[in-house]
């Protein structure tokens, strides 16, 4: 995942691995934030936002692991930006 800007700079986010999700930041209406790439050959599947936001409202399970993938990515992108001051 990267951010770009229109003089051509890119900042990686993360990498996402096998078996990751992306996306999730639909769920609150607003425009996409970064832009993905993939670096060899993959299969992604797309779920509509109706599913989603229907498995976090009867899956506590689900909606856990989306809240501990989300923390883990702000912690991510806190010490990226820790290390770039």
């Amino acid at each position: 995942m990267f951010v770009s800007e229109e003089d051509g700079r890119e900042a990686v986010l993360s990498t996402i691995r096998e078996g990751d999700y992306f996306g999730e930041l639909v769920l609150d209406g607003g425009p996409r934030s970064a832009s993905v790439m993939t670096l060899e050959p993959c299969r992604c599947f797309v779920i509509p936002l109706g599913d989603i936001e229907g498995l976090v409202e009867r899956n506590p399970l689900f909606a856990g692991h989306l809240i501990h993938m989300l923390i883990g990515r702000v912690r991510s992108l806190v010490k990226k930006v820790g290390d770039l001051a």
